[in-house]
């Protein structure tokens, strides 16, 4: 995406309400549309995390300007392409070559419920038992959420959640604190040959629910599955409309995981209350040409 204004992810924080009009030009259309992006997110933001720490009041003063954005933003992807294509075109998967890697189980059954049994069962929970998942019951998780489901389609095989043009933007990065025989630690997906990088060792979710607004529960589940998006993949073919597709592919990645757990036994609940920077801080991520868009805890119940 190099330079190009319009495929860089905004800050959420409240302090890129004025940053965002100090951003340098990238062209009349490149400019208009990361400007209302920017924006809105920022709004996006503050909202939450205004709700989280119960400033009702400020939300109520800021409602009329989240509108507006919001409907700006909504006008400059009304309509999909022209994307870009070239140097600038993210690569479709993500690696790192010096991290310790781990081969996970093939998948397997995640249990004797109907589909329909599944869905009526699924809930958001928030408190957890003290049971380490097991590395079966991660690799399920995985792999019935995002994973290859039919790897003889497509240049690198068709996964579980659809996605746009099949460019698949979302990675998910495992954060660990009990699973057994895994290390602690922010472990990185690898799609395409089921198996797990170890990004960043140590027990990590304490910090994680800290930069959630102070959701000290997630601190408590076994893992937390952040998604995160890479959002040239999508924009190179879709332009502005790619960023509406980058967040349909995290919705159904979400619910997929939901599912694979919920016919497991096990709970999720979604989490997008968080601070971007301190999230994406946390990852190794650096929220432009990559930015985390859901964390998803995920335990026994």
């Amino acid at each position: 995406m190099g330079a190009r204004a319009s495929g860089a992810f905004p800050s959420h924080g409240a302090l890129s309400l004025s940053r965002g009009a100090e951003q340098p030009s990238a062209g009349p259309a490149g400019a208009d549309a990361h400007g209302s992006r920017r924006r809105f997110c920022a709004w996006i933001g503050l909202a939450a995390l205004t709700v989280a720490g119960g400033g009702g009041l400020l939300w109520w003063r800021r409602r009329e300007g989240l509108e507006g954005a919001a409907r700006e933003f909504h006008r400059l992807g009304g309509r999909p392409g022209p994307g870009f294509h070239g140097a600038g075109v993210p690569a479709s998967r993500k690696e790192y070559p010096n991290a310790k890697r781990v081969s996970l189980a093939p998948p397997g059954p995640c249990g004797d419920l109907t589909t329909g049994d599944t869905i009526n069962r699924r809930r958001s929970h928030r408190a957890f038992g003290e049971r380490p998942l097991t590395q079966q019951e991660l690799s399920n998780l995985l792999h019935y959420a995002g994973g290859i489901t039919a790897p003889e389609m497509g240049g690198e095989g068709l996964r579980a959640g659809p996605s746009a043009g099949a460019l698949y933007p979302i990675e998910m990065y495992p954060v660990v604190r009990q699973v057994e025989g895994l290390e602690p630690g922010i472990y990185h997906y690898r799609f395409h040959d089921h198996a797990l990088d170890l990004v960043i060792p140590g027990d990590l979710n304490a910090r994680l629910g800290e930069a959630c607004a102070g959701q000290h529960w997630l601190a408590r589940a076994p893992i937390a599955v952040v998604l995160a998006a890479v959002l040239g993949r999508t924009e190179a073919k879709y332009g502005e409309r790619g960023y509406r597709y980058v967040l349909l592919d995290c919705g159904h990645i979400s619910e997929n995981l939901y599912l694979a757990a919920t016919a497991m036994g096990l709970g999720a609940c979604a989490v997008g209350a968080f601070e971007d920077e301190r999230v994406n801080a946390l990852l190794g991520l650096d929220g432009e040409q990559e930015s985390a868009l859901l964390v998803l805890p995920v335990g026994s119940v």
